[in-house]
């Protein structure tokens, strides 16, 4: 009996760690819509780490990732930077990359064109996959792809095109 509660224990325990995740938030705007308005953002994120087949000494928290977004908004400008860091064998900045930067230019209310590293027009979008381990339209390169070249996106709430050029 008593080693089934303690695998119970056990296994609540590991349950209640996978599902916790530490994670922190923040915004910050600078100038207005009208004039050209950057917003600063980001998360942090951090793990609570338990390996029972080792010493309990070793459990430990533990850095996760960081992200920071810059959003740049202005009656004809517009700009998406998205800079991300993780760790993953124990060092911060093991992998780190750009997930977009670039910039656009608002033709009209309709139209614009973006040039940098954006996500490509094409395939299934960012964050279709249900899983935590990406799926195989990920894998296959038709979910959640961004390449760096120039897109023209036109959108007037009935109709919808986008015409890019990627030369990778």
């Amino acid at each position: 009996m008593f080693k089934h509660s303690q695998i119970l224990r056990k296994t609540l325990i590991t349950t209640s760690l996978l599902t916790f995740s530490l994670s922190s938030h923040a915004a910050l705007t600078f100038g207005n819509a009208e004039e050209g308005e950057l917003k600063v953002s980001g998360t942090v994120r951090a793990k609570y780490i338990y390996d029972f087949d080792s010493d309990p000494t070793t459990s430990k928290f533990s850095f996760n990732d960081a992200v920071l977004w810059l959003d740049y908004n202005s009656p004809k400008w517009i700009g998406r930077l998205d800079y991300r860091v993780y760790e993953y064998y124990g060092h911060l900045g093991d992998a780190n990359w750009l997930t977009d930067a670039w910039l656009g230019y608002k033709i009209n209310d309709n139209s614009k064109i973006i040039a940098g590293l954006n996500p490509v027009p094409f395939g299934l979008g960012r964050f279709w996959g249900n899983t935590y381990y990406l799926g195989i339209a990920n894998s296959a390169g038709w979910e959640d792809v961004h390449n760096l070249g120039v897109k023209y996106d036109f959108n007037d709430g009935i109709n919808e095109a986008q015409l890019a050029f990627y030369p990778t």
